[in-house]
């Protein structure tokens, strides 16, 4: 019993066995009830056909004696495998042919006659030795006056003539004379019921037959059922301990299949989501060591100069005055970080949602130039700006887009040697329908390895020269995020030894 609780094989084979079982069953039992009435039926046909064939018989030997009828009778009973016997109303058994009888016109006295008692064939008869016997079975004596009233009758039960259980037609004749008579046509029950077992056994086997082949098909069909569902069970197990990589073989297009499919599904999108949730626990733990690195340093200056005015390092106020203003200098570089992060963090989970809308590019970028002049102005470098007078407005938030190009001047303008050249510039490009925003310098250049970290957070090329450029290293990552969440993009190029050029790509808004 624990086996068929565990197998869903056994199961479904058990279930599929007991449905033949209980229809085979039900069928049989149906059948067999059926052909057994149908079989007696046949047979009272078949005797009723002997009876008027009897009856023939007795209207053409009229004029016969009664050894030619016996004869006949005797013939037609043998080749019929019944037994016939002719009765007259007012002369009793006149024939009796067939199934071992072979009694002729002397029969006539088994019958009392007509007197008080009633009718002879209801009567009891002196036998031999004094003995009483019964001119005519009971249920057929009980019938004969039906019959003698011209009605056919069906009998089955027993037969004290034949000492046997018989089924019997008897139909109603005239003898000479215009007297009523009926002939009786009997037929073995044995006989009968030796067939119908015949029939019945027929029947059994073939039903044994089917059940064993419907054992072995519903096992066949319950462990090819099963087999995916096993496989599934499998595949689950393996997911719960953490094989995104398992799949389940689809080899259907029904049901199971399509569950199958739901489950390499479910499997591949549990990979992508672990793998991103891991994609996101390091860039958390790679985010806390850079805050935590660049916050370090900062923090050890201010203390540093801090601890050096409380002990009275400072030799005079010059020197004095140079430690708070490193110290100033340091603390709004850890306000910038803070103010910075704020942003990305903001933008990143959606919090702060960007409106855009047509935004004229040429008084945005002058405004940005002129907030820029005392940062490019101090390193006495040169601003070439090249912009069209028929640009089209672009698709822009307009604080954004000038805090993007703040940071790329001011990314520019650190990294530029002194004196030299930075190229603002603006063009539209149709076959896109985009407008690029460009700033260049004539700095260092970026390796090439290095040029696609650029836009992650913290990332500095000139690691040795950090304190000097006075970076937070979130500049290029702020401008990525702005420009992404206004629908647009960043690309960057550069050439070690010449400079870099850093876009942006907004859309441009329809006319």
């Amino acid at each position: 019993m624990n086996f068929f609780q565990r197998s869903i094989t056994a199961k479904l084979w058990l279930a599929m066995v007991l449905l033949v079982l209980i229809t085979l069953g039900t069928i049989g039992l149906v059948h067999n009830y059926t052909m057994q009435q149908g079989y007696v039926q046949q047979q009272y046909r078949q005797l009723q056909e002997t009876g008027r064939r009897a009856a023939a018989l007795l209207a053409d030997s009229a004029r016969q004696d009664q050894s030619g009828l016996a004869s006949a009778l005797n013939q037609l009973a043998t080749i019929s495998h019944t037994n016939i016997t002719l009765i007259s109303a007012r002369g009793g058994i006149q024939q009796c042919q067939g199934l071992g009888m072979g009694m002729g016109a002397g029969m006539g006295g088994m019958h009392g006659g007509r007197g008080n008692g009633g009718p002879w064939w209801l009567k009891q008869t002196e036998g031999g030795a004094g003995g009483r016997m019964s001119a005519l079975p009971d249920g057929i004596g009980s019938k004969l006056g039906r019959v003698f009233q011209g009605e056919t009758v069906y009998y089955r039960g027993h037969n004290e003539l034949l000492g046997a259980d018989v089924l019997a037609v008897l139909l109603p004749v005239k003898l000479p004379g215009d007297t009523p008579g009926a002939i009786i046509v009997s037929a073995l029950l044995s006989d009968i019921s030796g067939q119908l077992n015949y029939l019945r056994q027929n029947i059994l086997l073939s039903a044994l037959a089917g059940i064993v082949l419907a054992t072995l098909l519903s096992l066949l069909f319950s462990r090819t059922l099963s087999r995916p569902l096993l496989a599934m069970q499998k595949a689950a197990r393996r997911l719960a301990a953490g094989d995104f990589g398992c799949r389940v073989p689809v080899q259907s297009q029904d049901e199971l299949g399509g569950l199958g499919q739901a489950l390499n599904s479910l499997a591949e999108q549990l990979a992508e989501k672990v793998s991103h949730l891991e994609q996101l626990n390091q860039t958390r733990r790679d985010f806390v060591a850079a805050v935590a690195h660049e916050l370090r340093t900062p923090l050890t200056v201010i203390r540093g100069y801090a601890e050096a005015l409380q002990d009275g390092l400072a030799e005079n106020p010059a020197e004095a005055r140079a430690f708070l203003q490193n110290i100033i200098d340091e603390s709004s570089r850890l306000e910038r970080m803070a103010r910075e992060l704020l942003d990305l963090r903001r933008l990143e989970t959606g919090h702060e949602r960007v409106d855009t809308k047509p935004l004229d590019l040429g008084p945005l970028l002058d405004d940005v130039l002129e907030k820029a002049r005392p940062l490019w102005q101090e390193k006495e470098l040169s601003v070439q700006k090249n912009i069209p007078g028929d640009l089209p407005p672009a698709l822009a938030h307009a604080d954004r887009l000038t805090q993007v190009l703040l940071n790329l001047l001011n990314n520019a303008i650190r990294h530029s040697p002194r004196g030299s050249k930075l190229i603002v510039a603006a063009e539209h490009r149709p076959a896109s329908g985009t407008l690029c925003l460009s700033v260049s310098d004539s700095g260092p250049g970026i390796p090439p390895d290095e040029l696609p970290l650029i836009w992650e957070k913290f990332y500095k090329i000139e690691k040795s020269r950090a304190r000097e450029n006075a970076g937070t290293g979130l500049g290029l990552a702020i401008v990525k995020t702005f420009v992404e969440s206004m629908g647009g993009r960043v690309e960057a190029e550069s050439t070690p030894g010449k400079g870099s050029t850093f876009q942006v790509f907004l859309p441009a808004a329809s006319k």
